[in-house]
Parts: C-alpha cells; structure tokens; sequence
C-alpha cells in the first residue's frame, strides 16, 4: 500500500521512510538513491505504449471518465491520488493536472515509486515541470538539451523522456545523473521531488512517519497546553494546521515566500508572506517549548 498519504487528519497522513531508527530506517545517504543500480525488476513502457494498452484493454471510456473528473478535486485529494495511484497512465494524468494548477512536485512528495514504471512516470513527471518552466535553459549533455527543445508534453517530447529514462535506469543514479545532466541549480532541483540534493533528503526525514508524527504530538501537545483564546479552533485542528503548513515549508526549502505561495495553492486559502512568517515563528517556538 502506498505510504505518504499527507493531508486527511494530519499526523495519521504523514511519509514514505521513516525518520533515521535504530532498526531498518534507511540513512540520508542511502535515500539520496532513489533507485537501486540493478536491472529494472519488470518492464518499463513508454507513455504512448500505456495509452496503446488502455485502448487495446476496452477500458479506455472509463478512464477518461475519471480523468475528466479531475478537474472537479482540490489539489490536497489529487496529491492523494497520486500516492494511491495504482495505474501508471492515471498517475501521469494526476500530474499533468497538478502541474496546470502550479503545484510543484516537491508538494506532491514522497509521490509514487511503487514499481519501476511509476518511478519512471514520477520522474517523467519532474522533467516536465522543469522543461515548462525553464525555456532557453541550457543543460550540460546534448541528449538533455534536445529533450529541452522538445514541446514539453508532445508525443516526441514523451518518447525521448522515455528513452532516456530506459538507457540509465539501472546503470546509473537517476538523481544525480539527471540533475548533472540536465545542469539544475539547487534552487531548480529543490522545486522537483525525484532530484533532490543530500541536504534536501536530509531535511525531509523529519517529514517522514516516525519523525512527522512526533513533531505533531508536540504541536498537540502545545496547543492542548495553550488552547484557542476564542475557543473557534480545537488543539488537534491547531496542531494538523501546523503540521501541514511545517510540511510545507520544509518541502520548499523553509523559504517564507515560497512557502505562502505553495500553501495558498494547496489549501486555496490567501496567505500573505508576512502571516505565514508568523505562523512558522510561532510553530518554531511551539516546537522549541518544554511541555
């Protein structure tokens, strides 16, 4: 079952690998690989060879019934979606919608690497968000930078992603050689979820399940100890509000601007950088406090 179901009920939501453990927790080193360089443990297809097979299945109707009900869900259930999603075409679908709406990928971590061919259209799905925004940029690799004359999203533009995810996948790692290749800056790869830094893997541990869930208990823990003045808002709606929004900012690289742009994308809700500002001191200090 996928792990990494972020938002419903706050803490019971939380991320894919736990925090560093005393027993089978992976280190962030070994998280900066997101994948092993062993041969591809079943096949991985192209997209145009997935949409081939949903037309030759007969399913084809169905699932642009459910892709044309897209639109109709907020960004928090489609970032759900895409954790759950157990159909490699529809996880693309997912992100390619989420893109439209500008959630960048990081707010959609830790997505969906259930199998090689989610890895690959999770990936896929990073480029794209890259290749759209970064007209004229100019990677270090010539079959890198054809990719990027490509129109992003076009039959050519998706085959040339596949074949290049197809020549590394399982002989070199695909962080880090994307990211060389593609000649990304940190600010650049802090945006994507599949290329992160070691200091980027390093600071989404806490946002995963065994340390996730104990910074919720603190903010609990915190708002039980210092309730709501005006009694509108419970400890445990207080303390998911701040557990989400941290999550947030840690995502975007605990920048206030781009933590308020991201949080009014997924929440809808206005948000000034100045209040925000606020609400990060005031989750720092919460996080601080002996209780």
């Amino acid at each position: 079952m996928p792990h990494g179901l972020p938002w419903r009920g706050g803490a019971g939501y939380i991320e894919q690998n736990a925090a560093p453990a005393p027993s089978r927790e992976p280190s962030a080193e070994q998280l900066v690989a997101l994948d092993d360089l062993s041969a591809p443990a079943s096949p991985i297809h192209s997209v145009a060879y997935l949409l081939a097979q949903k037309k030759a299945s007969g399913d084809l109707d169905r699932w642009k019934r459910v892709i044309a009900a897209l639109p109709g869900l907020d960004s928090q259930t489609l970032i759900l979606k895409v954790c759950a999603a157990d159909d490699a075409l529809t996880l693309w679908a997912l992100h390619v919608h989420l893109d439209k709406r500008g959630v960048a990928p990081c707010l959609r971590w830790p997505g969906n690497t259930t199998t090689c061919q989610m890895r690959f259209i999770t990936w896929a799905a990073d480029l794209f968000w890259f290749a759209r925004r970064n007209l004229g940029h100019s990677a270090k690799f010539q079959s890198w930078q054809r990719l990027l004359q490509d129109e992003p999203g076009s039959a050519q533009w998706l085959e040339r992603t596949y074949r290049i995810f197809a020549a590394m996948y399982g002989r070199q790692n695909v962080s880090s050689y994307t990211a060389r290749g593609l000649a990304l800056a940190h600010e650049q790869r802090q945006l994507l979820m599949t290329l992160p830094t070691s200091r980027m893997v390093t600071a989404r541990t806490e946002l995963q399940p065994t340390a996730f869930a104990a910074i919720t208990q603190r903010l609990l823990s915190h708002a039980m100890a210092y309730p709501d003045k005006s009694g509108a808002h419970s400890p445990q709606n207080i303390a998911n509000r701040r557990a989400q929004l941290w999550r947030v900012h840690v995502l975007l690289g605990k920048r206030p601007t781009e933590t308020a742009r991201g949080w009014e994308l997924l929440t809808g809700a206005p948000a000034k950088r100045q209040v925000i500002s606020r609400q990060i001191e005031a989750i720092k200090t919460a996080l601080s406090h002996e209780l």
